[in-house]
């Protein structure tokens, strides 16, 4: 990918570009308030208590070949019925539409039962179906599973169709099931969904969008995707997440070793090698399914850890690290957030603690008492990870902290969310950030006892919020994220959301807002005459890791040439090398261009062309 300019006082710049980020607008969205609302962790009685949709992946999108953006929620009432609320905002459109809303509804979703697991999880495919899954114990049904009737795009209207019965194999709706987790290949978009039968270890399967068919995950058996052993007891394999690199699988998961609720649990990992088409351990030990107890990779063998954090996070960088993050108890009995990460070797790093808190307590009450630390929910931008929770001293806010590789040095939190969460844990959709470096939360705010009753918030945590880590550099991805009111596809590199024929990589470079439409002549190249012979000024930033910058010259306009140059390097302008750049065999005619090109360099498609003189800057349209 390069981006071309030519300026001398009578000849064109030329751009020539490719996409090589695809980022979305960064807009707010408000609570929608229903009086019957579930509290995320329930008031200590069964009847009407139970997780509302924390940890199952509640919030899901999806753009659409016009540029639309979808989103979809899922949550359970307080009467136990399930609530279904989707909108959408349509390309470079400013507003997003109203939230239609499905239930709750009995005839339409029925209640799930009065049990601790009453939340939802909600996904979109590739094709743009929209699945839910819910958990029927305490009901006449075990396993509730619908998908739409219409692809989202295609006007879904809220129809539902009922896949309890046979939309998984060896799966009916008479099967007891919980911790249920749809995962989107973040290349692929492929469709995971991993869950628990109850009393029987944990299956995994795989999502065909164009037939709409499931079916075990390779290397799992065939007639019910089973990837762990059935023990017989509640809660032997209390739950899992996975991950993917490429063509491979990670797969964490807790072990109970013991009966008792919070303590006796060693937290492991197991791999799909996409390669080897086998489950292994890490160090490339062959495992055969369903897994026994005691075979995985154990990546902590504290047991200090809780139920509660069977739903620990993890999720894979840009750079195709492993991340994980879970709470336990440090050596002095305090509860940490501890995080661990695999390298390219499949080397485990870790754990350590990466927070300092002094609390004990893992539960959390609604009724009560405020979670002290809630579950952590992870994701990355750029060579960035960052970890958010909400924790009582922020007043039960979400914060978040950030590093970078080597992972070592994680910054101090902040707040990036300024709603009072009481004791839900922060919803993070995962699609989001994997595919458009969008950063969407969905949570419960505390609003127990106000007239309105309980809302539930779909809210955009904005870049600038975010911490950032010590020496961070700037980057395409981070700098495009910095400005406010551009939509998808506008932050793309090639993008020019201002209209004034300088694309956004180019403007990166020059140090130019992508918005303004008429850059300062004082950060543009531009050409003087030194005793006849032209001379080419630009300015270069040597802060910036992920571009090079080439002066190229041709006496022809068809060959190009980079060597024959002479660089001076000037007073520095606005934190840039003033460069100067002369030949050093004059020719007439001769000409310069600037590229700019991504490190690594992509394919270029057709260029990009651009007017312009040291006394005019006229545009021109882009070349066929």
């Amino acid at each position: 990918m390069k981006f071309l300019l030519l300026p001398t006082p009578f000849l064109r710049r030329a751009t020539a570009l490719a996409v090589c980020f695809t980022l979305a607008p960064f807009l707010t969205a408000g609570l929608f308030t229903h009086a019957d609302l579930l509290p995320s962790f329930g008031d200590g009685s069964l009847t009407n208590a139970g997780y509302s949709f924390q940890d199952r992946q509640p919030l899901a999108s999806f753009a659409d070949e016009t540029g639309t953006l979808w989103q979809v929620v899922g949550y359970i009432s307080l009467n136990r019925l399930p609530v279904i609320q989707w909108r959408k905002r349509q390309a470079e459109a400013p507003e997003w539409s109203l939230w239609a809303r499905l239930g709750p509804d009995a005839a339409i979703l029925p209640a799930p039962g009065s049990n601790w697991h009453g939340y939802m999880s909600v996904a979109i495919d590739t094709a743009g179906y929209a699945h839910f899954i819910c958990d029927g114990r305490g009901g006449s049904e075990g396993f509730r599973y619908h998908r739409s009737d219409l692809p989202v795009q295609a006007g879904w209207t809220g129809g539902l169709i009922n896949r309890s019965a046979n939309g998984l194999p060896g799966w009916s709706s008479q099967t007891n099931s919980t911790y249920w987790r749809f995962s989107k290949h973040p290349q692929t978009g492929r469709l995971t969904l991993a869950l628990r039968r109850s009393g029987g270890g944990h299956s995994i399967f795989v999502l065909n969008a164009d037939s709409q068919t499931w079916s075990a995950f390779p290397g799992t058996r065939n007639s019910d995707g089973r990837l762990f052993h059935d023990s017989g007891i509640f809660a032997q394999y209390v739950a899992q997440d996975v991950v993917f690199r490429g063509d491979d699988l990670y797969v964490g998961y807790v072990h109970r070793i013991t009966g008792t609720a919070t303590t006796n649990e060693d937290l492991s990992v197991i791999k799909f090698d996409g390669t080897a088409n086998r489950w292994q351990r890490l160090d490339g030990t062959p495992l055969s399914t369903p897994v026994t107890p005691f075979s995985g990779t154990v990546v902590d063998p504290s047991k200090t850890g809780s139920m509660l954090d069977h739903r620990w996070d993890m999720m894979a960088d840009g750079a195709g690290h492993i991340h994980g993050f879970y709470r336990r108890l440090d050596e002095s009995g305090f509860l940490q957030i501890h995080h661990f990460w695999i390298d390219e070797n499949d080397t485990v790093h870790g754990p350590a603690p990466i927070t300092d808190t002094r609390y004990t307590q893992f539960w959390q009450d609604a009724a009560t008492s405020r979670a002290n630390l809630s579950q952590a929910r992870s994701f990355y931008i750029a060579d960035r990870v960052y970890v958010a929770w909400q924790e009582q001293a922020f007043g039960n806010r979400t914060v978040a902290a950030a590093a970078r590789y080597p992972f070592t040095e994680w910054t101090a939190p902040v707040v990036i969310d300024e709603t009072d969460l009481l004791a839900s844990d922060p919803e993070f959709e995962r699609g989001a950030w994997d595919t458009r470096n969008e950063i969407w939360l969905a949570a419960m705010p505390f609003r127990q006892n106000t007239p309105a009753g309980r809302p539930v918030s779909v809210s955009h945590i904005r870049f600038n919020t975010l911490p950032v880590p010590a020496d961070a550099p700037t980057t395409y991805t981070t700098w495009i994220l910095g400005f406010e009111g551009l939509h998808a596809p506008a932050r793309a590199p090639s993008a020019n959301p201002s209209r004034d024929g300088l694309p956004n990589l180019l403007k990166y470079a020059l140090g130019i807002d992508p918005r303004e439409p008429a850059p300062p002549s004082g950060k543009l190249p531009f050409v003087t005459s030194h005793n006849g012979s032209p001379v080419f000024h630009y300015f270069h930033d040597t802060r910036l890791p992920d571009i090079a910058y080439h002066v190229e010259w041709s006496a022809d306009l068809a060959t190009w040439q980079r060597d024959g140059l002479t660089v001076t390097i000037l007073e520095p302008h606005d934190g840039r090398e003033h460069r100067q750049v002369r030949p050093i065999i004059p020719a007439h005619p001769l000409f310069f261009r600037l590229s700019v090109e991504p490190r690594p360099p992509q394919t270029d498609p057709a260029p990009l062309t651009i007017n312009v003189s040291p006394e005019t800057f006229t545009p021109t349209p882009p070349r066929a």
